[in-house]
């Protein structure tokens, strides 16, 4: 196997973590924001000191909660993203680096 093909497989599996981090955020989103539409009613497990929760609601297995260190920053949002484009540019250019009579052996970049 060509030192491009290998350079073009490892750019695609770091490709593949980088959209399976930014899976993990999204992931995280949708379940807080289904759980915040239903506020009055929500915990927020891990808050920072000082932040309190009625009794009725903390001790109940009922209550929906979403855990504050769980949640991503902005920053981790933008960067998770960031890298996946700059992985999926990095793929771009490993495949590109394939000389064209060898690149029938491995699957174009994904779209």
């Amino acid at each position: 196997m060509s030192a491009q093909i290998e350079a073009y497989q490892k750019a695609i599996t770091e490709l593949e973590a980088a959209a399976n981090k930014v899976q993990r955020l999204v992931s995280t989103i949708r379940d807080g924001s289904s759980k915040l539409g239903d506020w009055k009613r929500l915990c927020v497990s891990n808050a920072p000191p000082g932040v309190g929760f009625p009794p009725e609601l903390a001790l109940s297995p009922h209550t929906p909660s979403i855990d504050a260190r769980a949640w991503p920053t902005g920053e981790q949002i933008a960067q998770a993203v960031s890298g996946w484009h700059q992985a999926r540019g990095a793929v771009r250019q490993a495949y590109e680096a394939i000389p064209a009579s060898q690149r029938e052996v491995v699957t174009p970049p994904p779209g």
